[in-house]
């Protein structure tokens, strides 16, 4: 309740009134949100992925991990997930659910979490690596979390997705005309990889060229292959 004192004083030459009003502030509607969309995260970094809850009381987490057969048409079916400028209901929600079941990839976490939270109070929610790939494991994976609702035969309409690609691969990548060089390396030693395969690939995934790096870690190819995919795969780390 907002009361204002009889008899106060204004700028103007007169005096306010009493004046009373009750004022009802309404809770922020439920969300979900992650810190990045389609991204890589060191595999030898805190291997925690977190999650913002908003009002929520219980959520499902769901992940798929990709291999160098289905990871293109991962990452290219995840480009759907942001709405384009031009849609009606962009203002209101910018992004768009990819059916978690039309994702090529193979289902490795599934589960339901409760959330602790005050009304209107943010809560961190850590997803660890180790629980969703295996314990300093590397991966693609795509997530997916949900409100959970009471009534199970209803359908979740909260949600948040990301699609990580957890990796200790870097790539640098130089182009001229004719040519293309990759250099490979380790983010946690800082060392160039020899004997990785790399392969420049087309949207449907076919295989242009591939070739392996030599003892600088650096890949050659004969070709420059503008805008295609760069595929890089050493033991059983894979990076695009």
């Amino acid at each position: 309740t907002v009361a204002l004192k009889d008899g106060l004083p204004a700028a103007e030459p007169f005096v306010l009134g009493f004046y009373t009003n009750t004022l009802t502030f309404a809770p922020m509607p439920p969300r979900l949100y992650f810190p990045a969309f389609s991204n890589p995260q060191l595999r030898d970094g805190q291997r925690r992925f977190e999650l913002l809850a908003v009002n929520v009381s219980k959520i499902r987490v769901r992940a798929k991990k990709f291999d160098r057969q289905t990871l293109i048409h991962a990452l290219r079916g995840y480009q759907g997930y942001e709405r384009s400028w031009n849609e009606s209901n962009r203002a209101n929600e910018p992004y768009r659910e990819i059916d978690f079941n039309v994702m090529a990839g193979k289902s490795i976490f599934d589960r339901s979490m409760t959330v602790s939270s005050l009304t209107d109070e943010t809560t961190r929610i850590p997803l660890n690596w180790d629980d969703i790939l295996g314990k300093g494991k590397a991966g693609a994976v795509f997530l997916a979390v949900e409100r959970q609702m009471d009534d199970s035969a209803q359908r979740a309409t909260l949600g948040t997705q990301a699609l990580i690609q957890v990796t200790d691969l870097g790539v640098l990548l130089k182009r001229t005309k004719s040519q293309a060089w990759a250099y490979v390396f380790s983010h946690s030693s800082g060392k160039a990889i020899p004997g990785a395969t790399v392969r420049m690939l087309n949207d449907d995934n076919v295989t242009l060229e591939e070739t392996i790096t030599d003892a600088t870690g650096i890949a050659t190819f004969a070709g420059s292959h503008d805008n295609h995919w760069l595929m890089v795969e050493f033991g059983d780390d894979l990076y695009v």
